[in-house]
């Protein structure tokens, strides 16, 4: 028997040999309370699902219902700013895949497991990133407050040819 333990979700690929499985990362997080500290805001669920999706992982979000299946509305307020956010943004995580790096900032998330409480904010310099077809994402983690550099497009292969802000519509 082997010592080695797999977790995830694992889907057969044609060609595979059987017996050999993949292993999907999946990551979870909570928008209401445990023990301590208050309710997730949408910034700090959409900043994890950023950070997870540029590692290809997935990002599975729990929200508590009550016993008849409603939300109390702190919940609800989160799930309203993920939609606007999703609205807007969608793309950048919607069927796109990691690029040559996850990532560049200097917040580093904590290691281990149920470790997300240690997490320290994110900052505008923290930026991660998705790609899907010639199109690269660059998403920032916070709001720069002046003007930010992207340090891995000058070691980049290629050319930057346009650079737009996702729902400018100027």
């Amino acid at each position: 028997m082997s010592s080695r333990t797999w977790s995830g979700v694992f889907s057969p690929i044609p060609g595979r040999a059987p017996g050999r499985p993949i292993r999907a990362s999946a990551t979870g997080t909570t928008i209401a309370p445990l023990r301590e500290g208050g309710y997730k805001s949408a910034k700090q669920v959409i900043q994890r699902l950023a950070d997870v999706v540029s590692k290809n992982g997935c990002l599975l979000l729990s929200i508590p219902v009550r016993g008849d299946g409603s939300i109390d509305d702190k919940e609800e307020r989160v799930l309203d700013g993920l939609a606007a956010w999703f609205q807007v943004n969608g793309e950048a995580i919607y069927g796109t895949r990691p690029w040559r790096r996850f990532g560049e900032g200097p917040t580093k998330p904590p290691l281990g497991v149920m470790a997300e409480a240690e997490a320290k904010p994110f900052t505008s310099e923290d930026i991660r990133f998705t790609s899907r077809g010639g199109t690269l994402y660059a998403l920032l983690l916070d709001w720069p407050l002046s003007d930010i550099t992207i340090r891995s497009l000058g070691q980049a292969e290629g050319e930057v040819h346009r650079l737009t802000l996702l729902g400018d519509l100027s």
